[in-house]
């Protein structure tokens, strides 16, 4: 069992939301500004971020001194901008944190967790540790607000807040908790910290896959709107790419993990496993646009390719085109014609189409309800803009999908029926698109009709388009669980988990699933965990968690999760997890009722 004392700092936006519904673009353009300043901040006071997702900061201090003055200095820097930036709400606390195993257990992160939805906007709460240790060392004053009693602290604990005069609020009402959202910064906190507390094993260099790697694209000094365009090219080209014969890509998920643009080539290639790195920049002024893009030989750390581009916005797709050309180029040689009209038939000549794509993604990447329709507006506008884009009609076909899988439907089957035209259109417009088959695929699989072997079929093809993506052969592995072939499933996950240098939570999620059912319950937890640390609030793993810590006989485990689950706003009857599972065995589906109800769930 590890120990350590810590002080942490827990920050979260201020109605980001409804900002995003209002004007996303702009939003989008704050957060990234109000996240310099955070990062800023941090720096200047020796502060490190363990996790941040979204809107959301988590940091932790050696020492409150430095915690809380770089609370303030956000606080005081956003407050002092001009309407640009997100407003913030800050918990601050001291303790200890515990390692159990699996769990990461303190007040620290309990405590911090709690105090940041209850702290005043544009301010910052803190607890009375941490203000008797920073008495004669920050300048700013904080005011009592009195004891209160925070849930599941078994004690009443002193707080104070800033600016003093917020005081009043805690003294005429009863705190306000909003206990499910500290609950999940709570859980993305243990996630975070339970990976770096652990002591990290010593790798052996893996070998470097012959795939190319589009790391995210820097924006020197340039508006924040940069950022939305940079990372929306970065991401199209790796699309762009593996469109191509002879080339192979890490999906961005994985890519944009390397944010430290300071690294080696050498170095990111073998953080991610890839021979070839792609890495730029972007930057605008006025209607100016300049883009610069470096090829590298990642075992050598030389440069293949280099270019520059200069022109204007509308240019943006004509220079994405030949960028990806030329990587192309440099990778294998040549790019054939068929290539050349494939890129042709499921792209656009229309930048405005083909920004609304980029805003669609950014949105997508957020992984919530809302920000999936944030994206599919995006990429219906893409679609009104140019009827032929086949590009648009597949993300709208994968939106739905993730919508679909995660019960963000109000009107399943005719959102189904939409989602497969939508799948089916992209088709018609290029029979080779990649991702139409990908989300067709997926479609199949989770449907009303339980169509899995037309899912096979599509995923089977992507594979062939795209053989070195490891998320069509994960999705191929799920499928073949839903079809009580978990044995094979494992076959297909345990390879790529033993060589993909950074594995996304889903992946864990489908070997958890198959290992459930082979009945390895040991590993099966194993999986599930890593799943949970790197998406706390994934429902998939807290489903199957819950379910095999019953087949483990750990039946307060089970509830502990199940309450979780339940403040996340699902059902947490028998019938309501039943429901929500995709299998086509009837044995599989026996069993994990089994499961369910020794984890002490009944109608």
């Amino acid at each position: 069992m590890l120990r350590r004392l810590a002080c942490f700092l827990v920050a979260d936006a201020v109605g980001y939301s409804a900002k995003v519904e209002a004007d996303e673009a702009s939003a989008l353009a704050s957060l990234s500004a109000t996240l310099a300043v955070i990062d800023a901040a941090l720096m200047q006071h020796d502060g490190a971020v363990f996790s941040t997702a979204g809107d959301s900061v988590i940091a932790t201090f050696e020492t409150s001194v430095d915690a809380v003055k770089a609370a303030l200095d956000i606080q005081k820097h956003l407050s002092g901008c001009d309407g640009n930036v997100l407003q913030l709400r800050i918990g601050v606390h001291f303790g200890d944190v515990a390692d159990y195993g699996d769990t990461l257990l303190g007040d620290g992160l309990n405590i911090a967790a709690r105090l940041e939805p209850l702290a005043p906007p544009g301010g910052v709460l803190i607890s009375g540790v941490v203000a008797d240790q920073i008495v004669g060392k920050v300048e700013d004053d904080f005011a009592p607000v009195g004891k209160q009693q925070l849930k599941n602290i078994s004690r009443p604990l002193e707080l104070l807040c800033w600016p003093v005069h917020a005081a009043h609020r805690y003294r005429r009402r009863k705190l306000v908790r909003k206990w499910p959202v500290a609950i999940a910064v709570l859980a993305m906190c243990a996630a975070a910290l339970g990976w770096v507390m652990r002591p990290v094993p010593q790798k052996t260099a893996k070998p470097l896959r012959d795939v190319v790697a589009v790391l995210p694209f820097q924006t020197p000094e340039g508006p924040s709107a940069d950022r939305i365009i940079a990372d929306g090219l970065a991401q199209d080209l790796t699309i762009r790419l593996a469109e191509v014969s002879g080339v192979s890509v890490v999906p961005s998920s994985l890519a944009f993990s390397v944010t430290d643009h300071g690294l080696a080539a050498i170095r990111a290639a073998q953080s991610l496993g890839a021979r070839y790195v792609v890495d730029g920049s972007v930057h605008s002024r006025e209607h100016v646009l300049r883009i610069s893009v470096e090829l590298i030989d990642g075992a050598k750390g030389t440069i293949i390719w280099a270019g520059a581009y200069d022109g204007t916005m509308p240019q943006l797709v004509e220079f994405r085109d030949r960028i990806v050309e030329e990587v192309a180029t440099g990778i294998s040689g040549q790019i054939t014609e068929q290539d050349l009209d494939r890129l042709r038939g499921s792209g656009t000549d229309n930048p405005d189409a083909y920004r609304e794509i980029i805003l669609g993604r950014q949105a997508a990447a957020a992984f919530s309800e809302e920000a999936s329709h944030l994206a599919e507006r995006h990429f219906r506008k893409a679609i009104d803009l140019d009827e032929g884009y086949a590009r648009a009609y597949a993300e709208l076909a994968a939106i739905y999908a993730i919508r679909l899988e995660n019960g963000w439907t109000v009107l399943s089957v005719p959102d189904e029926e939409k989602a497969l035209f939508f799948a089916d259109k992209a088709l018609s417009i290029d029979q080779d698109l990649w991702l139409a088959h990908y989300a067709a695929g997926r479609l199949h699989s989770i449907s009303s009709k339980d169509d899995f072997s037309k899912a096979e079929i599509h995923l089977e093809r992507a594979m062939s388009l795209q053989p070195a993506n490891d998320d069509a052969r994960i999705y191929y592995a799920a499928l073949k669980t839903f079809q009580g072939k978990a044995d094979e499933a494992v076959a297909i996950v345990e390879p790529i988990l033993a060589t993909h240098p950074n594995p996304p939570f889903w992946y864990y999620l489908t070997l958890g699933n198959a290992l459930f059912h082979v009945e390895n319950h040991d590993a099966a937890e194993a999986a599930f965990n890593q799943c949970l640390r790197q998406m706390p609030s994934s429902p998939y793993c807290l489903r199957f968690q819950i379910a095999n810590f019953g087949a483990l006989g750990r039946e307060d485990d089970a509830l502990w999760l199940l309450e979780e689950y339940g403040m996340l706003g699902f059902d947490t009857s028998l019938s309501g997890i039943l429901d929500l599972l995709l299998l086509e065995d009837l044995a599989y589906k026996k069993n994990i009722e089994g499961a369910l109800r020794a984890a002490g769930l009944s109608d």
